[in-house]
């Protein structure tokens, strides 16, 4: 996601509280452009998530335009290496399971790749391919 972010010149607007006329004297254009990054900022980022994820982190109307206060929510739940929620996501990876669908179980798979990855666990790829192979049918 961060990449994503940082390739369209977004993530600055993640990781600075930057709100058109916030006080600072900022030309009409300016603050268009500042809107539209935080719209779209806010549009990538909640691509990565499933429903239940957005449900829980965009609770307000704000939250969908103001990509600072997003990302925060995003990191309290996610980007977190403590042990609680490195086992959180791991167990929930865990429960995983194909549903006969194969394109929703391979999102959901690297959703929870993602999620793996944001929370710094560490996994040999054998062990995450043979992971993922175990809940395919024979």
């Amino acid at each position: 996601m961060i990449i994503c972010l940082k390739q369209r010149r977004l993530y600055q607007y993640c990781i600075e509280q930057c709100i058109p006329g916030d006080g600072v004297t900022q030309t009409p254009t300016v603050e268009a452009k500042i809107v539209d990054a935080n719209v779209e900022a806010c549009g990538l980022i909640t691509n990565f998530l499933d429903s239940r994820t957005f449900a829980a982190l965009v609770t307000t109307e704000e939250i969908t335009h103001n990509s600072y206060l997003l990302w925060k929510k995003v990191n309290k739940r996610f980007a977190s290496s403590t042990f609680n929620s490195k086992a959180r996501i791991w167990s929930k990876f865990q429960k995983l399971t194909y549903n006969d669908i194969l394109k929703d179980f391979i999102e959901n798979t690297q959703k929870f790749l993602k999620n793996i990855s944001a929370v710094g666990i560490a996994v040999e790829e054998e062990v995450l391919a043979f992971s993922i192979l175990t809940k395919l049918p024979e």
